[in-house]
């Protein structure tokens, strides 16, 4: 990877991230009933979003570290013969299986959560019927991968060369980040809701106090509000900063 290709790359991560962060905030409070971006500032996203930010940079770290010893001079030693192939292949199976090959590192993720989350389930006792749950994320990985080679030769097709591998590059960036993201979201949300991550919290307004229990907890935070969920009810009660005296918040770790 050359100089010019981190300049080019660079600019996008912190779009990249904002997206990422936003997604996440976006399924959690989802799987709660709650239309987050009614009640988020922007500014907000990266801020609670931090914790899963600091991660993704080190991964971003990582994975531009291994494309810059791995990824050949010339940009078309990196696309593989049965990718030129592709080109003229009608089929779309078959191309998909080229695109596989050609996108290996992905797979071998791919097999590695496959195997290893069931494996994760059977140590912590956990419903196996959950597991299915990490399949979204898996489909999604796939059928983006798909998507992206598929854009690959239709751009080949139309313009007689191929893009730039910094943009399939940075799609398979994303694809991975975006899994993870989607994975990080569904584990906070089985934290709060099954774990009672948040057990014991407490809300102080003016006339009362609020104390989060096993079917009405404390969910999270904005800068102007605050979320309880009632599991019976299933609804969730909004409250706003300038009624509230005091959040004492109290974590559980399981």
């Amino acid at each position: 990877m050359t100089k010019e290709d981190y300049k080019f790359y660079v600019p996008y991560l912190g779009t990249l991230l904002i997206l990422l962060g936003a997604t996440k905030l976006t399924i959690y409070y989802s799987l709660f009933g709650v239309n987050i971006a009614s009640y988020l500032e922007f500014s907000e996203i990266l801020t609670l979003f931090l914790n899963d930010l600091l991660y993704f940079i080190a991964i971003i770290f990582i994975v531009n570290l291994l494309m810059f010893l791995m990824q050949p001079n010339n940009e078309l030693e990196n696309i593989s013969k049965g990718l030129h192939d592709t080109l003229t292949e009608k089929n779309l199976l078959k191309r998909i299986l080229a695109y596989a090959v050609n996108g290996i590192n992905l797979l071998i993720l791919t097999l590695i959560w496959v195997i290893g989350i069931p494996f994760w389930f059977w140590l912590s006792k956990l419903p196996f019927t959950t597991y299915l749950y990490y399949f979204y994320p898996i489909l999604c990985l796939i059928l983006l991968l798909t998507i992206i080679y598929e854009t690959r030769r239709q751009w080949f097709i139309k313009f007689k060369e191929h893009p730039k591998m910094i943009y399939t590059n940075l799609a398979k960036l994303f694809i991975i980040l975006l899994g993870l993201t989607i994975s990080s979201a569904y584990q906070d949300f089985k934290s709060v809701k099954t774990n009672k991550k948040y057990l014991g919290t407490t809300l102080k307004l003016s006339d009362r106090n609020v104390v989060s229990d096993s079917s009405y907890y404390y969910i999270g935070k904005t800068r102007n509000f605050i979320f309880f969920h009632d599991q019976k009810k299933k609804i969730n009660d909004i409250f706003p900063m300038n009624e509230i005296k005091m959040l004492t918040e109290k974590k559980n770790n399981h």
